[in-house]
């Protein structure tokens, strides 16, 4: 299943609302189990601005390095389009223990 998957997945949907986010993703963003990201926008999870920036680029990202409270999490992003913008997908790597 994704939740099995060590990188942090994100689906952003067509109005940047967070469609699917596995455990990793969870985590690497800091938003606990007990919160509901789902249905929720990007700009709701007070991530830092660069990051929030990064998740909400109409180009796709690679290999970017980014900072959240705790930890150095390495960005990619692909938008899915298809005539108009669907959304996007979104992998996240820790680069913590690397730094």
């Amino acid at each position: 299943t994704l939740h099995a998957v060590r990188e942090g997945l994100l689906m952003l949907d067509g109005q940047r609302r967070i469609a699917l986010i596995n455990d990793a993703g969870r985590e690497l963003l800091g938003i606990t189990p007990e919160t509901e990201a789902l249905g929720r926008t990007v700009d709701e999870l007070a991530l830092p601005a660069p990051l929030t920036g990064a998740l909400l680029a109409s180009e796709a990202r690679v290999d970017e390095l980014h900072l959240t409270a705790d930890r150095v999490v390495v960005v990619n992003t692909r938008p899915v389009v298809g005539g108009e913008r669907r959304g996007t997908v979104v992998t996240l790597r820790d680069h913590t223990e690397l730094q």
